[in-house]
This record gives C-alpha cells, sequence and structure tokens, in this order.
C-alpha cells in the first residue's frame, strides 16, 4: 500500500498549482548551480497585476506576484510568492519556480517559465504545451489528472529534458509581456 501515500501526493500538488499544466515534484536545478541574469530583476507590470522579482540571494530568486481585484470585488486581489531558480540552456533561459508556502500540507511542486528579460520588458510563457506534454509521456515519468501533468522524474533526467527542449518554440505558448515599472 505504498503507492496510496504518492497518489495522495499527486492528487495534491495537481490541485495547489493553478498556472501552468505540467509541474514537476523534484527540482531540475539546485541552488548552486542557478545562474544570475541581473536584467530579470525588477519590478513589472501587466496591466492591474505586479509582479516583483528580487535580487538573488544564494542563486534564488524571491518574486512576490499581486494580481488586481476583480472589478466590484476589492477582497478579490491575492498575492503569492515563490522562489525561482534560472538555468540557461544553449538556446533559452528558464526559470524553475516553486510556491515559497511553507506549509506541510501543500506539496512544493515546481513549474518552469521561459523568460526574455530586457531592459524594458520581461517576457515570460510557461512551458507546457501539448508539443511538451507529448515529449515528456515518452521520455519522464508522469502521472496525470483531469487538467495536469505532473512529473516524477530525479532531478538530473528534468534537467536534461529541460536543457533538449526549452528552446523550441513548440514547447510553449504565446509569452505574456510585463512592463518594467522600475
Amino acid at each position: 500500500m505504498k503507492s496510496k501515500p504518492m497518489i495522495a501526493l499527486l492528487i495534491v500538488a495537481g490541485l495547489l498549482t493553478g498556472c501552468s499544466d505540467i509541474v514537476s515534484l523534484n527540482a531540475p536545478i539546485q541552488d548552486s548551480e542557478a545562474v544570475i541574469d541581473a536584467s530579470l530583476e525588477g519590478i513589472y507590470a501587466a496591466g492591474e497585476d505586479v509582479c516583483i522579482i528580487r535580487k538573488p540571494v544564494g542563486g534564488v530568486y524571491r518574486i512576490l506576484y499581486s494580481e488586481a481585484p476583480e472589478e466590484g470585488y476589492p477582497g478579490t486581489a491575492e498575492a503569492r510568492q515563490f522562489e525561482g531558480r534560472l538555468m540557461k540552456t544553449q538556446s533559452a533561459e528558464v526559470l524553475d519556480v516553486v510556491s515559497d508556502r511553507g506549509d506541510e500540507f501543500h506539496a512544493p511542486v515546481h513549474l518552469w517559465a521561459r523568460v526574455w528579460p530586457g531592459a524594458k520588458e520581461l517576457r515570460w510563457s510557461w512551458l507546457d504545451s501539448e508539443w511538451l506534454k507529448g515529449r515528456a509521456r515518452a521520455e519522464l515519468g508522469t502521472q496525470e489528472t483531469d487538467s495536469r501533468m505532473i512529473l516524477t522524474s530525479p532531478a538530473s533526467t528534468l534537467r536534461s529534458f529541460i536543457d533538449r527542449y526549452a528552446g523550441d518554440e513548440q514547447a510553449h505558448g504565446a509569452a505574456a509581456i510585463w512592463e518594467r515599472i522600475r
């Protein structure tokens, strides 16, 4: 019956992330392997949403994302904190993002975003396309819920997968553009 706790963990992991269709239980990169790109740091806005990416400490970026409230419902605004570790492949910069929620009831799942930092903007897109899911099914350990693919492969396998596919334009959808405020 060892599989019941793992299945429960996978279900919880899938339910707790609303950003990407692909999540991973393992980090593809450790703090000591993370790279720094000073142009990633900043305060960005997209409409009324705000994202703050702080200067990394020990290879870890602290990220605060704040959604604007729904019109007429001021209590619906939500702010979330994340940690990010930047990886550079031969053809892409990828930010491994994990919730900074320190709660033993939440699985710390990892999401991957391809990023294009610039002087005036930050382009950002989750690596979760159907094309990439097909590659993951063929090459990685996966579990699927109705709405999420959960990757269970070890870190070294995930890193190799990201190195191979993150730079392919088929790996992600349209990029969101965040205007740099500061």
